[in-house]
């Protein structure tokens, strides 16, 4: 860890900070305490990047965590059927649940489709049809008119 102790643009002694910060994966987030220094005369800041970087990567990790059980578990709070998204994804029951019981590390491949699932709840249908190109451009049309028509 790099001490700062003089102001690198006044020569001010400097202070060691710490402050809250959130680190987010779809709507999720993770608290985190970062540290920098600032100084007492100028108000010249920086961060303890080599420490931060480490804090921030294992937040990151823990907020995609967070989001795919999440994604998981409201899939089966709408009472969807698990093995539809193992028929249709390839993605076995399984897993899933060791995903949720946090038995098994999930890829950053695997958040990004969960996310995807979610944001996104048509494309099971265009999975389905096998992702032609026409069929795809179709369902999403009938789901955003269908979308459109409930709030409107």
């Amino acid at each position: 860890m790099k001490s700062f102790e003089e102001c690198p643009v006044c020569g001010s002694k400097m202070q060691h900070k710490f402050y809250d910060s959130v680190i987010y994966c779809g709507s999720l987030g993770v608290n985190v305490k970062l540290s920098g220094y600032e100084c007492c005369e100028c108000g010249w800041e920086c961060g303890d990047n080599k420490e931060n970087n480490k804090i921030v990567k294992k937040a990151k990790e823990e907020a995609s965590v967070k989001c795919a059980v999440d994604i998981i578990k409201n899939f089966k709070d709408k009472k969807e059927n698990l093995s539809e998204m193992e028929r249709i994804y390839s993605l076995p029951v399984r897993t899933l649940s060791k995903w949720m019981n946090h038995e098994k590390k999930l890829s950053a491949a695997a958040v990004s489709l969960l996310r995807i699932i979610s944001a996104f709840p048509w494309m099971t249908k265009a999975v389905e049809a096998g992702l032609e190109t026409e069929n795809t451009k179709n369902i999403a049309r009938e789901y955003s008119c269908c979308c459109y028509r409930k709030s409107g």
